[in-house]
């Protein structure tokens, strides 16, 4: 069993190199923060090179660390600098020059003034405030490119800001920087204009952003700041394996970006080594739960009827309905499906909506309201392409929705087997719904009672114990009660698992590689390898016929046609020559370059067990979207640790459609009822 990394590292730090290279100076102000951050080091009338800035929380908004170069440090006067700016009254500063005063700074803070020094380049002098106090990662993948008049026009630069947290964690963190030109979308307030905002400007030479100083030049070029449009998230994938390209730009390229930067320039002063867990229970996705699943949804769909009602009542809606139904004849009996004009009781109701962005322009939300009396689910005519492949994955996500929303209805779990689990006593799950606490109760038999629960001369001291549940930290997520009134919480946590991004690089960077091979040796591999003799003369016949001396890899692969026999020449290429022709990471290395990524993985993680939902073993995809993040199981008045019972309940698909889902189910059911209720 291989062991699995999180984010959590140990930070080796040699203070005596650091001492012989950098002087770390902290400025502190006596105000609530240093106002103009670290704009004030402009000011300065020596030019002064700086190598990187941090402000740390850690020791409040009023301190600022600096990392100089010792040459550069030796060469002024720091207190005569100070003197000479305006409101230099309130700021001090401290120099660690010795080990001694170097310890007292957090590792996590050092760790990060090296590593921000990484942007910072030696080839010219970069003023202070191109300094952000950050390390960003950019690829241009991840930008948002817009053509005007055969001239490019970046609107959007979407970043990882790398960050090490005071716990020793290291955050990859997606930043946006908008184009200016998109300002009249950004949604400005008045607590906040633009004109609070720095301004950035991207410089090709370094790939990266650096901070506009003087307001002339913001109309000579492109200007971005640190904000996203209201109502949108930019993401970027946790890792894609699909080329170099793709991984290269997803969060996992740029962790082993910095860790290259740290092994080529930092080496003899910073090493980080991550966190391992070593002994762990890992579920994989159960077939027999999926196909179980499966076929209590069918179960539904053949005995239930679906009423469409079309709320737009145009002809592209009666037109784009008449097209919905052979989709949704794979689901129901075509006897089954009617359309009527209004809500049907007993029946699954699918209600064809507008998006909401045009009932909100026409003041009409309530198109989106939900019936606690009815099972009605709402399709957005305009988010719903009929045109597109994955228009079964999408029915599949309404179709299990409809079925939930008609458990929560009937009170009674149908789209699994609930009794298969085999519990011999009552589950309940509670999670706190704004000022009160929602809870979802379960029998053995799948029957679901639903309750909100507020404080009164009876309860109150059950209600202080839940109160003081969720009051005492802001990650949990939810709780879960026994029949002995034992209380096991879901706490989240700020840790996740990191893959071997290293082993996934090397790989792909090998596969990337350009090389061809000689004809006649080319003929002499192909024949040494395992690959069935008819084959084999087939193969070499084809490649008698090019009319060349020399093979490229990409030339190679069209040659051999089946998927096996390039697998197993690739295999014998490599260990004969170190050549990769291709590879293969979504195969049989998956499990271990990715076990931290894959299924459920229940473990014990000091006084706690804690647990990780990652995707699929089976049938992965390269592109994995989310880090799969470590969440703690707590014990609530020396309750035992029951959770590991209720794994099963995470090994289904239809929560998340496709994915497993992070939490028990029933938390889904919780939490839709809430949603139609509170509606």
């Amino acid at each position: 069993m291989s062991e699995i990394r999180t984010n959590k590292i140990d930070i080796s730090l040699n203070y005596q190199n650091i001492i012989d290279d950098y002087c770390i100076v902290r400025f502190t102000t006596s105000k609530k923060y240093i106002k103009t951050g670290a704009l004030f080091l402009d000011e300065f009338q020596t030019k002064i090179k700086l190598k990187s800035v941090v402000f740390s929380g850690e020791y409040g908004d009023r301190n600022l660390f600096i990392l100089f170069s010792k040459q550069e440090y030796n060469k002024i006067n720091l207190r005569s600098e100070l003197n000479q700016i305006t409101g230099s009254e309130d700021l001090s500063f401290e120099a660690f020059s010795n080990i001694q005063e170097l310890q007292k700074i957090s590792k996590p803070i050092i760790a990060q003034l090296l590593i921000n020094s990484l942007s910072s380049p030696n080839s010219y002098r970069y003023s202070f405030n191109n300094l952000s106090g950050h390390f960003y990662y950019f690829n241009r993948i991840n930008f948002e490119v817009k053509t005007q008049e055969e001239k490019q026009t970046i609107f959007k630069v979407k970043g990882i800001q790398i960050k090490i947290s005071a716990q020793s964690q290291i955050e990859l963190n997606v930043k946006t920087f908008s184009n200016l030109l998109l300002s009249k979308k950004l949604g400005f307030t008045k607590e906040k204009p633009l004109s609070r905002y720095p301004k950035y400007t991207f410089s090709y030479s370094t790939q990266t952003l650096k901070r506009i100083v003087n307001s002339d030049v913001i109309s000579t070029c492109a200007v971005f700041i640190n904000k996203q449009e209201p109502n949108k998230k930019s993401t970027i994938p946790f890792i894609n394996f699909s080329s170099l390209q793709e991984f290269n730009a997803s969060k996992m390229g740029a962790l082993n970006f910095l860790f290259q930067n740290i092994e080529d320039k930092l080496n003899t002063y910073l090493s980080i080594a991550f966190n391992t867990i070593d002994k762990y229970k890992n579920i994989p996705f159960d077939k027999i739960i999926s196909k179980n699943k499966t076929s209590y949804v069918q179960k539904n769909c053949s005995t239930e009827k679906l009423n469409i009602i079309d709320c737009i009542e145009d002809e592209n809606s009666s037109d784009w309905i008449e097209v919905l139904k052979p989709s949704l004849a794979n689901y129901f009996p075509l006897k089954n499906i009617k359309q009527s004009k209004k809500i049907v009781e007993k029946q699954l109701n699918l209600k064809i909506i507008h998006s909401k962005s045009h009932y909100e322009k026409y003041n009409q939300i309530e198109a989106y309201k939900l019936e606690p009396k009815f099972t009605v689910h709402h399709l957005t005519i305009e988010d719903f392409n009929l045109n597109r492949g994955s228009v079964k994955s999408s029915l599949d996500t309404v179709i299990k929705e409809l079925i939930i929303k008609n458990d929560i209805l009937k009170k009674q779990v149908s789209i699994v087997d609930w009794k298969s689990y085999g519990f011999k006593e009552n589950w309940i799950f509670g999670i706190k719904n704004e000022d009160r606490f929602s809870f979802a109760a379960i029998n053995p038999s799948g029957k679901i009672t639903f309750n909100n629960f507020e404080p009164s001369l009876f309860n109150q001291s059950e209600f202080d114990t839940y109160f003081e549940i969720f009051n005492s930290n802001d990650k949990i997520e939810g709780i879960i009660i026994n029949d002995k009134n034992e209380i096991n919480t879901i706490k989240r946590t700020t840790e996740f698992t990191i893959p071997d991004f290293q082993y996934i690089y090397n790989s792909l960077e090998l596969e990337n590689k350009e090389y061809s091979f000689g004809k006649d040796n080319l003929i002499e591999l192909i024949n040494s390898s395992e690959i069935q003799s008819d084959r084999t003369e087939t193969y070499i016949k084809r490649l008698i016929k090019i009319g060349k001396s020399e093979i490229s890899k990409s030339e190679l692969i069209k040659l051999i046609n089946q998927r096996n026999d390039t697998k197993l020449l690739s295999k014998h290429i490599f260990l004969q020559t170190g050549v990769l022709l291709k590879s293969y990471l979504r195969d049989k290395t998956r499990y271990e370059i990715l076990n931290s990524n894959l299924d459920i993985c229940y473990f014990e993680n000091g006084l706690n067990n804690s647990y990780f939902v990652g995707v699929k073993g089976e049938g992965i995809k390269s592109n994995i979207p989310r880090a799969a993040i470590i969440r703690n199981i707590e014990i609530v008045n020396n309750s035992p640790i029951f959770f590991d019972e209720l794994l099963p309940l995470m090994n289904v698909d239809f929560v998340k459609n496709g994915d497993l889902t992070v939490n028990p189910f029933p938390f889904k059911y919780l939490n839709e009822w809430i949603k139609i209720n509170n509606n």
